[in-house]
């Protein structure tokens, strides 16, 4: 159906994210299908982010209806819509925004690549992507109604990060559990177990590294006149303390861990799918933790950027998570001490 191969949509991953970088390490098909679902993601999340575009709840309408059929045999030929939508967001965002202006312009690969997905992930992905814009439909427009203001607590925080990312978690662990058919049970243990919270192990992942790129984000967001920090004053709009949220975020960082412990893992073939996947996942949740960890000591969300030797704990860390619940639990434990 496409020309495109693995190499292109990875080479746009490489370009655009942090998981691009490393997909790298989950072996070929893997690394592509991951990247694909996160690429066709990340243009959701422009339609979202993109300031001036003329009609928002138009865009979201022209996304709907090419997922609505992405099942379709013609699934290409409505790829038009996506078109004129790229057009409009390139002529919007910074030249200098690579990531962004990536991802815009190579719509047509990152979309022939997510058709050519096993119809059982296109299922998940047309399910999850819907109700990701749902919410993001719902709460711009509160962000519209409030001058740029909307989230009035914790909950509805959690809310919102649930449906711009938790939905991602969960269309990953779904295949992450494809691609390690023969231990499926434990993917469906991580979809179903929430740990006591309102949100499954999957969707707790997703929220924390919501909250980690919200936090970081901060005075971006401030330049693009929104804000996505809860209040902790309803009558009178008042931010919580990066205190407040970090410490809030400490639930979501756990519930990381536990779905990194949760995960199948091989002692007998290092190399194993599964011990792959927990490397991938257990890389992008110390990524943004350290991040936190640098913003908590300097009181300051500017001060984020990793250190080389931060760098290379993580690959370190990283590697010994792949197969070891107990280094797991103590790499928990210290992270969370730094928070503290």
């Amino acid at each position: 159906m496409s020309a495109y191969s693995s190499t292109d949509i990875n080479d746009i991953a490489e370009k655009v994210s942090t998981y691009g970088r490393i997909s790298n390490v989950l072996g070929a098909d893997l690394s592509r299908d991951v990247n694909t679902l996160n690429l066709a993601y990340r243009f959701i999340d422009l339609v979202e982010d993109t300031r001036g575009l003329e009609n928002r709840d138009n865009s979201f309408n022209i996304l709907k209806d090419v997922i609505l059929h992405i099942n379709n045999s013609n699934f290409l030929s409505y790829l038009d819509g996506l078109k004129f939508l790229s057009e409009e967001i390139l002529d919007l965002i910074d030249k200098n925004d690579i990531q962004s202006f990536e991802v815009t312009k190579k719509y047509n690969i990152i979309f022939s690549s997510l058709f050519n997905l096993d119809s059982k992930i296109k299922n998940v992905f047309q399910k999850k992507s819907l109700e990701m814009i749902d919410g993001m439909s719902y709460f711009k427009n509160k962000i519209f109604a409030k001058n740029g203001e909307f989230i009035e607590s914790f909950e509805e925080f959690d809310t919102y990060c649930n449906a711009v990312a938790g939905s991602v978690g969960v269309n990953l662990t779904s295949l992450f559990s494809f691609h390690s058919k023969n231990k499926s049970d434990y993917y469906m243990f991580l979809l179903q177990n929430n740990n006591g919270n309102r949100f499954n192990l999957a969707e707790q992942t997703g929220i924390f590294l919501q909250y980690a790129n919200i936090i970081s984000d901060r005075e971006k967001d401030k330049v693009n006149g929104q804000t996505f920090w809860p209040s902790s004053d309803s009558t009178v709009y008042s931010q919580e303390s990066l205190d407040n949220i970090i410490n809030q975020s400490f639930k979501y960082l756990k519930g990381s861990f536990d779905y990194v412990k949760s995960l199948p893992k091989s002692s007998l073939n290092l190399k194993s799918v599964e011990n792959r996947i927990r490397g991938f996942s257990a890389l992008g949740i110390l990524k943004y933790a350290y991040e936190l960890i640098n913003i908590r000591e300097s009181d300051d969300v500017l001060m984020k950027d990793l250190s080389d030797y931060q760098k290379e704990v993580i690959k370190h860390e990283a590697i010994k998570i792949s197969f070891s619940n107990y280094y797991t639990s103590k790499v928990e434990e210290k992270i969370l001490w730094s928070l503290s």
